[in-house]
């Protein structure tokens, strides 16, 4: 009598888990100048309250920076410096703060410096807005973080095909992102943690501990095992893209 043979059926692969993080550096500062282009004009600084040492800047753009202020300086720190430089000022109302030593002769060379109130409600509503917008790219789309988030994650895994691969579907993300007006950094990896990490810190120096840079660009890698391929590159949205 035969019997029949007990093959076991067939599985279809379980694609690898793959998750892709976006890092939009200094994301205070660019949700307000996104909602307000009039301020990308002055030395933009952010402040709120610290329970500990009172008034701080939470972030600032380049050309604050390049006054000498610094995220977490003191705002009376930060003011004097704009009083060393005689440069006016303007408060979160937008009214004019003059020096006196600048009065009577400012240079026209002079840009003035708007310190602006942080409000992490319309920093959280913004990026809830920009997931939304993700979810065409990914089902799963999540923020970095529960309360300080500056960017978001997608879980990719088995839906990067009818994109034509992760690096095209990086540079469809990026030129979304970037036609919102917001510029930052992507990475791939197998984890949450990896990818994460990755954007954060495995790209170069840490983006939030250097001054803003203007927007336009993306820096884009992707980690798999053991290794990192490609070399991280920088993703400029808005060119042709080479086959």
């Amino acid at each position: 009598m035969s019997g029949a043979t007990g093959c076991p059926p067939s599985r279809s692969p379980v694609p690898m888990k793959r998750i892709l993080c976006l890092y939009l550096p200094h994301w205070p500062l660019q949700r307000l100048l996104v909602a307000r282009p009039e301020l990308e004009s002055q030395a933009v600084v952010l402040h709120a309250r610290d329970p500990r040492r009172g008034e701080s800047v939470v972030t600032c753009c380049w050309r604050a920076w390049a006054r000498g202020i610094r995220p977490g300086m003191s705002l009376a720190e930060a003011g004097a410096l704009t009083r060393r430089t005689g440069a006016s000022s303007t408060s979160g109302h937008g009214e004019p703060v003059v020096p006196q030593s600048s009065r009577g002769r400012r240079s026209s060379r002079q840009v003035g410096v708007g310190f602006q109130l942080h409000d992490p409600q319309a920093d959280r509503r913004a990026l809830e807005g920009l997931a939304q917008r993700c979810e065409s790219f990914s089902p799963l789309v999540g923020l970095d973080h529960p309360q300080r988030a500056e960017g978001l994650w997608l879980d990719i895994t088995g839906v990067t095909q009818r994109w034509g691969g992760e690096l095209e579907l990086a540079w469809q993300l990026a030129e979304m992102v970037h036609q919102q007006g917001y510029q930052g950094q992507l990475a791939l990896a197998d984890t949450l943690g990896a990818a994460w990490g990755l954007v954060r810190y495995g790209l170069g120096p840490d983006p939030s501990h250097e001054p803003p840079r203007p927007p336009g660009s993306f820096t884009a890698s992707s980690q798999q095992n053991e290794g990192i391929r490609p070399t991280p590159q920088r993703i400029p949205p808005g060119k042709t893209r080479q086959a």
